[in-house]
């Protein structure tokens, strides 16, 4: 890694370590908390929307996801999904 993304991460684990600290459950951050994070954006929101707290789209909305390998996990998923309601 190069200096300037190896000091992002380091700034990145203090300040979600921070928030453990503060007695956040860092397994139920709000939207706001995640993407104030250092480095993290929209695809570190859905990521973690996705995959921390378990929420998919609801049924017959769009996925709207910026990574490819996200977007496919999302769509298997939502097929799981609709198999088991049948």
């Amino acid at each position: 890694l190069g200096t300037k993304r190896a000091k992002g991460l380091i700034r990145f684990s203090k300040e979600y370590l921070a928030l453990d600290e503060a007695g956040e459950d860092v397994l139920k951050l709000a939207e706001e908390q995640v993407k104030g994070l250092f480095m993290v954006g929209e695809y570190g929101w859905t990521a973690y929307e996705t995959f921390i707290l378990k929420r998919l789209p609801p049924e017959g909305r769009s996925v709207k996801v910026c990574d490819h390998a996200l977007q496919l996990y999302v769509e298997y998923q939502l097929g799981r999904r609709a198999v088991r309601k049948k």
